[in-house]
């Protein structure tokens, strides 16, 4: 309903109504959502096309004279239909449609179809060809970057927020680098202009190793200034390697044909280019500690053998085989005396009976007991005590000898094994190195173990003492160092 208030133009006898906002989009949505602004044919270039999370597409049509017009294309209309690129020029079946609350006019594209390659995109493929012809974008051409340069230069926007991505990522690769910002505009009319002549200063700032271009995405036409002979021609002629990261990991242009090494982003570039210095440290604090944690499990090792080397060389003494063998001769000469004396028994029980036997008939066989007596003698001769104990001492003395010998023997195949460990102990032993006229290279607290990372200041350490040296450059390889 409308307002009920009126204003009357100076010199003007009509009046019209004061219309709010909310009216005038009714009155608008009444006008625009009818049926002759449906099934409408649109041609167009596309342009500004990306993809919802719900995956709807947004894009805009756009003709001749520049005007455009925003469209949709619900993801329930898409079917079969591949996802346009920037610059493809299209045919689109649909309706106008006027939102309300919000004020906003799209186009709802229910179907399209190409109408061939847009003017824009026609002119990157002649440009393309052009410069491929020249061999400006020859492989042979692309030069390695430097393993890990000291000082880049990053051309871009001064405004943007590119050039603090890069230094976040390079600076946490390489805390001691060096960037240069050399400022240029990356889009409009003058941006070709301000590209090129930004590549030029660049490639002439001293000690400058690389070169950075970037800029974040856009459309097709936001990022045409990188399609530039100008630019495209700066980059192929600069004497140092350069590296382009512009837009998204979809963006081709014909900058990142001609540079050395096209990455997917400027933060990627950031870490082609720049060496990671954290990594490598970090990789060296895990070998230093395994290292350390095979030094001592080498040393447990060794540890152990020694203790069981140790307890059977104490097995092995000759003080110990000796008790064994007093404790052997203890026990059989316990033996011995307790035989002795059951002989004794037994044959002091033998001639009691047989005295007996003898008084009884001593008068009877008094011969015949004197040849039993005889007879008893002789055995208790061949039963002497004396006689066992002296055949018992000499095999005694014969075990000792051998013992003694297999001892003598043992002892030297120990004492030999020590020496062995000894040896192996002393040659993992650290110091051992530097002993035997060995000698290892630090800087600072970093040791260096390959010529190609040798800094110019270094610190010899030999058994002695320590030597301070500086690096040696042939004079051939300073000219070449030489920016």
């Amino acid at each position: 309903m409308l307002n009920d208030l009126v204003l009357t133009s100076r010199g003007s006898r009509e009046s019209k109504p004061v219309l709010t906002v909310s009216e005038l989009n009714r009155l608008l949505a009444r006008h625009l959502n009818v049926p002759q602004f449906s099934g409408i044919y649109l041609r167009g270039q596309v342009t500004g096309i990306t993809t919802a999370s719900n995956g709807h597409w947004y894009f805009s049509l756009k003709d001749d004279l520049e005007n455009t017009i925003s469209c949709i294309m619900w993801v329930s209309r898409q079917g079969s239909h591949k996802r346009p690129h920037n610059g493809d020029e299209i045919i689109a079946y649909g309706n106008i449609a006027y939102y309300e609350k919000g004020g906003r006019l799209n186009f709802h594209v229910n179907s399209f179809r190409e109408s061939g390659q847009g003017a824009l995109y026609l002119r990157f493929l002649a440009l393309k060809d052009q410069l491929e012809k020249e061999g400006l974008f020859d492989p042979s051409r692309k030069r390695p970057l430097p393993r890990r340069p000291r000082k880049i230069a990053m051309v871009t926007s001064a405004s943007g927020a590119v050039f603090h991505d890069v230094c976040n990522v390079a600076r946490g690769r390489d805390p001691g680098l060096s960037i240069v910002l050399v400022p240029a505009p990356v889009q409009g009319p003058d941006a070709a202009m301000g590209l090129a002549e930004s590549l030029m200063l660049a490639a002439k700032l001293k000690d400058v190793e690389v070169i950075i271009v970037g800029r974040g995405g856009g459309s097709m036409e936001d990022l045409w200034c990188f399609n530039d002979e100008r630019v495209v021609r700066a980059i192929a002629a600069s004497p140092i390697p350069v590296v382009t990261g512009i837009g998204h990991e979809t963006d081709t242009t014909l900058s990142d044909f001609a540079a050395d090494v096209r990455a997917s982003t400027p933060s990627h570039a950031a870490e082609l280019v720049v060496f990671n210095v954290a990594e490598v440290m970090h990789q060296i604090r895990n070998l230093q500690s395994r290292m350390q944690a095979d030094m001592e499990k080498t040393m447990m090792q060794a540890d152990g053998k020694i203790l069981r080397l140790h307890k059977k060389l104490t097995e092995l003494s000759p003080a110990s085989r000796l008790d064994r063998l007093q404790n052997a001769a203890q026990l059989l000469r316990s033996r011995m005396d307790a035989t002795f004396e059951g002989a004794m028994n037994q044959t002091e029980y033998r001639l009691a009976d047989i005295r007996q036997k003898l008084d009884a008939n001593m008068d009877k066989n008094y011969s015949g007991a004197q040849l039993a007596f005889s007879r008893i003698q002789g055995k208790l001769s061949l039963a002497s005590p004396e006689k066992t104990i002296m055949e018992f001492s000499q095999r005694l003395i014969h075990s000792r000898e051998s013992m003694d010998f297999a001892m003598n023997q043992k002892m030297t195949e120990s004492e030999r094994d020590l020496s062995q460990i000894k040896t192996r102990l002393q040659a993992l032993n650290p110091e051992g190195v530097l002993e035997r006229g060995y000698a290892f290279v630090t800087s600072g607290e970093h040791v260096i173990s390959r010529a190609q990372d040798a800094p110019r200041k270094m610190t010899l350490h030999f058994r002695d003492g320590t030597v301070d040296v500086n690096k040696v450059i042939p004079r051939k390889k300073q000219e070449t160092e030489q920016p």
